[in-house]
């Protein structure tokens, strides 16, 4: 990471680098806490000594790493691994040509059933075990999102009797995680997991015809909703 990227980081972000040495040899000081926080909004990869691999091929394949059910194109995959669609897709190729990435065809419901392609790691590759370790020390970006205010189109058909007012997340949170938890959708559950607070799911396991799988799914989610201190504590909506 170049210093000149760090400092225009810490520019934006209204953080204050301390300098040392005289004025011809300063050198720029970054404290832990500020380490922290530009590792978090940059990245972080190690050193590549052979130099064969770029940093954002490194991030590209972190990120594929960290999605298991794969990702369903070169923009998704840009917006976890934090770097430009055309440089996803430069690396994409590249990496798919040595057999790091794989495409694979699977039929989706995303709103609608559709076959799509999807990028997985190719795990079995003798590059992928030398590499794996590498990948498992990098930190991608944190990139911060607009908060959601409805269920997304590519979970609607888990929603499909469901009037468009009982989408929202404002007002029908406890609904939505009652309607995931019935449905054992894993997308749809990994995605209330990320987006409901914890009332809502404190709700749902306390709803009337859940079976005890369900309920101890529910109070889980919910558990690890109050262990994150970013979410807000909302009255559930039913």
């Amino acid at each position: 990471m170049s210093v000149d990227r760090v400092r225009r980081t810490a520019a934006e972000l209204g953080m204050r680098l301390a300098r040392a040495g005289s004025a011809r040899n300063a050198t720029t000081v970054v404290r832990p806490q500020q380490r922290a926080v530009l590792r978090s909004t940059i990245g972080a990869v190690p050193t590549d000594r052979a130099a064969r691999w770029s940093r954002a091929d490194v991030q590209v394949l972190a990120a594929l790493a960290r999605a298991p059910r794969g990702l369903v194109s070169a923009r998704a995959l840009a917006r976890r691994a934090g770097v430009s669609p055309a440089t996803a897709l430069k690396s994409l190729s590249m990496l798919t040509q040595c057999g790091l990435v794989q495409q694979e065809p699977e039929r989706l419901a995303l709103g609608r059933v559709r076959d799509t392609a999807i990028y997985r790691i190719g795990r079995s590759t003798s590059l992928w075990k030398t590499l794996a370790p590498r990948i498992s020390r990098t930190q991608l970006p944190v990139r911060p999102s607009a908060p959601l205010r409805r269920v997304p189109n590519e979970l609607l058909h888990l929603f499909w009797n469901t009037h468009w007012n009982q989408l929202r997340l404002d007002s029908s949170s406890a609904y939505i995680a009652r309607r995931l938890v019935t449905s054992g959708d894993l997308d749809g559950l990994a995605w209330g997991a990320a987006h409901l607070d914890e009332a809502a799911w404190r709700h749902a396991a306390q709803t009337r015809g859940i079976n005890a799988r369900r309920r101890r799914l529910a109070e889980n989610i919910a558990q690890e909703c109050a262990r994150d201190p970013r979410r807000p504590s909302r009255v559930p909506s039913r």
